[in-house]
């Protein structure tokens, strides 16, 4: 129980810290950020770095995305079979049960490890901080270092796919 309060207060702090990130003053309607990849594209991708900075933002949303589903679904189905099993057990229950408890336990919090890890991902990537940054790029030419210097922004700047996804 304390190790749940721990990560649920250290997600607590970092959501905190994420959405903190923004300014007070930067103010949008939710109309000009609510809008597709390819309406993005076509409405802020006026030069190829800030093409890039969209398909560079969806990828790492869509990828967040995944890592909330699918662990999700890993957890869910390891918690049911440690319910199926605890609810079927004897008294005298033996090693192999023992491991079959501490496994199931490991890929329990192994899911939400990662599933928390895409919230903060998608909390980081919105669509709402594209907007801003494409705001910030067209006044100052100025994209953060740490966004340039990854190798999928590269990949992006090249027109080239990302390196998980096959050509279409």
């Amino acid at each position: 129980m304390r190790i749940f309060i721990l990560v649920l207060c250290c997600f607590a702090i970092t959501a905190a810290c994420a959405s903190s990130s923004l300014k007070a003053n930067d103010s949008l309607p939710a109309t000009e950020y609510k809008l597709s990849k390819p309406e993005f594209i076509q409405r802020y991708g006026k030069d190829d770095s800030s093409k890039a900075l969209i398909r560079f933002y969806f990828h790492k949303r869509e990828r967040a995305q995944k890592m909330i589903f699918i662990p999700v679904i890993a957890g869910s189905v390891s918690a049911g079979f440690i319910a199926v099993a605890a609810s079927n057990s004897s008294n005298n229950s033996g090693y192999g049960e023992f491991f079959f408890y501490e496994f199931m336990s490991l890929i329990v919090t192994a899911a939400l490890v990662l599933t928390l890890t895409g919230v903060v991902r998608c909390l980081l990537f919105t669509r709402r901080k594209l907007l801003l940054r494409l705001r910030q790029y067209e006044a100052e030419r100025y994209i953060p270092e740490n966004i340039t210097a990854s190798k999928l922004f590269k990949m992006s700047l090249k027109g080239e796919p990302a390196p998980w996804r096959r050509p279409r």
